[in-house]
């Protein structure tokens, strides 16, 4: 009689053989989030375990984690998304991930701006996945991998949220494969950093409020999206709303040409940088991250070194780090919409220097002088600025501006605290 094996028989009994670890979706599988810069390896493995030298072949994993491997996206015929299951849910949230995440790309397929993320996004190799675990730990309900080429979604929200969330994290995704230099990292200056934070963000809230207003003018009319942005950033909204009716005003048609032109996503990307608690949520994130990422790269390169250098080692080590700046031409050529530099055509203007667009809040510049001051001491302090006086007066009043000096003469006196984390609904 044939002998059959354990793991054949178990097989055949419809038990699934726990695969190896890493090879799909587990507890455990490391990550780099768009809020973890290009550059910060960090000591993590960022390539696919199955790689992994004598690493078993993955079975399938169960009903309850992947339905499908890709959904076809209507109105993009041969255009699929992969899709990477759920992960730490019931069979039953898995299920109702699927159906919203189906229903978000056909919502998105109804867009203009929405085909091309999506067309984009396939051609890229990116997928979706949803991670509770992954998104709580950032504070997100949306996370660009670009590592894994994935966009990792929170559970069960509705598929017209799930349609801004995807849109929002598509735009920094097909960011990232335009050029690996448009992504914050360790390679940039600290102030650099800041600004290019701001710009990427920018860019990815107005190509979603594009997207609401495609939706609630299209030939079947989807108002949601386009209130639920109001209710979450009225400010945006209402910049997109002033260039449609300024556009209607001289020509009948201008509003549409306002939406296939470019002229809104310009104006909901300037009206971004009036929005202090944006502002203010990403500069702390990414002060945050920079020192964190300066303590763990100097112990990293301390451990090299012998006991009695270890110190100086661990600060040279970092010095080398946060030295690229990026021009304002380029910045504003590499932010596309529909293939196009839509800054170069209709905000020619910008430059990203100027307070408005790089101007900090006092309590982080305080905190990027204390960093120069702990980390790059042999270089010369950059010349900063606050936002306060930048902002709309239909904002939340913001503190007094402060000059570096006296800015480093506040910190000396009554030290930083770390920032905390706060959730927030789009990254």
């Amino acid at each position: 009689m044939k002998r059959v094996c354990a793991r054949q028989r178990s097989q055949e009994q419809g038990s699934a053989v726990r695969p190896a670890k890493g090879v799909w979706p587990t507890k455990g599988e490391p990550m780099t989030s768009r809020k973890t810069p290009p550059g910060d390896t960090g000591g993590r493995n960022h390539g696919h375990a199955a790689s992994v030298a004598g690493a078993r072949r993955a079975l399938p994993p169960p009903a309850s984690r992947r339905l499908r491997d890709s959904f076809s996206v209507p109105a993009l015929p041969g255009i699929s998304i992969a899709f990477h299951g759920s992960v730490g849910v019931s069979a039953e949230v898995a299920r109702v991930n699927a159906a919203r995440l189906h229903d978000a790309l056909a919502l998105l397929s109804q867009s203009e701006t929405g085909r091309h993320l999506l067309r984009d996004l396939a051609k890229s190799g990116y997928g979706v996945c949803f991670d509770n675990k992954k998104t709580d730990a950032a504070g997100a309900i949306g996370l660009c991998d670009p590592h894994a080429k994935r966009l990792i979604m929170r559970s069960s929200i509705d598929s017209d949220e799930l349609a801004l969330f995807l849109a929002h994290e598509a735009v920094h995704a097909l960011q990232n494969e335009r050029s690996d230099d448009l992504l914050p990292s360790a390679h940039h200056k600290p102030e650099t950093l800041f600004r290019l934070s701001f710009a990427i963000e920018a860019d990815a809230y107005a190509q979603q409020t594009q997207i609401a207003f495609e939706l609630a003018q299209g030939q079947t009319p989807r108002h949601r999206p386009l209130l639920l942005m109001r209710g979450r950033f009225p400010g945006l909204v209402r910049a997109g709303e002033r260039a449609l009716q300024a556009a209607r005003v001289s020509d009948r048609d201008g509003g549409a040409k306002a939406l296939d032109d470019g002229r809104v996503m310009a104006a909901v990307f300037n009206a971004f940088y009036d929005d202090a608690g944006l502002r203010s949520f990403y500069e702390t994130s990414h002060l945050q991250w920079i020192n964190e990422f300066a303590e763990k790269h100097a112990a990293q390169t301390a451990k090299k070194s012998t006991a009695i250098s270890q110190a100086f080692n661990g600060r040279a080590g970092v010095a080398d780090m946060f030295r690229k700046d990026m021009s304002s031409s380029r910045l504003k050529r590499l932010l596309q919409w529909r293939g196009q530099s839509y800054l170069q055509t209709h905000r020619p203007d910008i430059q990203f220097a100027e307070p408005r667009y790089a101007g900090l809040s006092p309590t982080i510049l305080q905190g990027v002088i204390a960093f120069y001051q702990a980390w790059l001491p042999e270089r010369r302090l950059p010349t900063l600025s606050t936002f306060g006086l930048a902002l709309a007066h239909d904002n939340p009043p913001t503190p007094p501006v402060l000059s570096p000096r006296d800015a480093l003469a506040a910190h000396q006196s009554r030290p930083v605290k770390a920032p905390r984390k706060r959730k927030r609904d789009f990254w």
